[in-house]
């Protein structure tokens, strides 16, 4: 679901994408190359039993697990180092479509040598028709560290991938990869390639440059049109707009994993608008975080800031969970190949 607004020419409205439309219980399972509904049915109905039953028993209070990237960093086992890598790599895009008068606005997260972003591929197009934000020239990718804007390189079919044009249809491949003008420097992330099975309860930390419907304030970082004390890299300014000053970080668990096909995690992240291209982390053998999936669509609004809630016994409406399309070994493979075939202009 894409929150779009009519903007004026001067001034882009913070508008943000939030996670898709929803698709239903039995969609999800019959889309997942591999997955069986029964088999994935079968497997949610302990949870879904346990879930309803600990509402039965009147938990009406629910405490919501997100909250500023410096206020939570203790909580989540985050290291200094890792909250600065963190705002430096991973943070908004925005998309202004000044063409078709649609403002985009997505999380994304630095790759491989610093010169790609990923993020959903719906950031870039409708979710239904794949009709493309234009100009995609104008998107940029700005920080939560410094807030440097860069932008994005759509300029020939070779620095940028989308997995798929219709992700309403194709959800377990809504994922785009995408070259910016200039690298960002430091150290990314890496995806956890070990990709062992994740089991119900499997601890998980997303982060998120932005969400809606937050119970905090969370302080803002204004850019006006043109405004030179922000760098930009590869273009300049022609919108004005207000960012979140740090990321929006929580700890959550895995629900049900779907191994085949898309990787996908089921979680009791909190997703509410806004959440698309949030990263999902894994803390690896190695010690290390991990990116492994990017949240792609949640429940309805109306689910929203509820405990999780999902199975096949469960009306729509009161659908609560985040879904994930996982990072895996294939999708690092093509930030490398994007990497080898083209060069940044400072670097020729």
């Amino acid at each position: 679901m894409f929150k779009t607004l009519l903007i004026p020419i001067f001034t882009l409205i913070s508008a943000t994408a939030s996670a898709m439309p929803h698709a239903s219980f039995k969609q999800l399972t019959q889309q997942d190359p591999g997955c069986e509904e029964s088999q994935v049915s079968n497997g949610f109905a302990e949870l879904v039993h346990h879930v309803n039953l600990i509402w039965q028993q009147g938990m009406t209070k629910w405490v919501d697990p997100r909250g500023l990237l410096s206020q939570k960093s203790a909580e989540l086992g985050l290291s200094a180092d890792e909250v600065t890598r963190i705002r430096k790599t991973i943070g908004y895009v925005i998309c202004p479509g000044q063409k078709n008068e649609q403002t985009i606005v997505s999380t994304a997260m630095v790759v491989g040598n610093g010169t790609q972003i990923v993020t959903d591929a719906h950031a870039f197009m409708d979710s239904v028709t794949g009709r493309r934000h234009e100009p995609l020239e104008d998107c940029m990718f700005i920080n939560q560290y410094d807030y440097t804007a860069i932008k994005l390189d759509f300029s020939s079919e070779d620095r940028y991938k989308f997995y798929t044009t219709k992700p309403n249809a194709e959800w377990y491949k809504d994922l785009a990869i995408v070259k910016l003008k200039k690298r960002v420097p430091g150290r990314t992330f890496s995806f956890d390639l070990e990709n062992k099975p994740l089991n119900p309860g499997d601890k998980l930390i997303m982060v998120s440059a932005d969400q809606l419907e937050l119970p905090f304030r969370v302080p803002q970082v204004h850019i006006p049109r043109g405004n030179q004390l922000i760098p930009v890299l590869g273009g300049q300014f022609n919108f004005a707009t207000d960012i979140n000053n740090e990321p929006i970080a929580q700890a959550c668990h895995v629900m049900k994993y779907f191994p085949q096909g898309s990787g996908a995690i089921y979680s009791d992240c909190s997703a509410t608008k806004g959440a698309s291209g949030s990263v999902v982390f894994v803390r690896g053998s190695d010690g290390e975080l991990h990116a492994r999936a990017l949240d792609e669509q949640g429940g309805f609004p109306s689910a929203d800031l509820t405990p999780f809630k999902v199975g096949p016994d469960v009306p729509d409406k009161d659908l609560s969970y985040s879904l994930a399309v996982g990072l895996d070994a294939n999708v690092n493979s093509d930030i490398a190949e994007l990497q080898n075939n083209v060069h940044l202009a400072n670097e020729r």
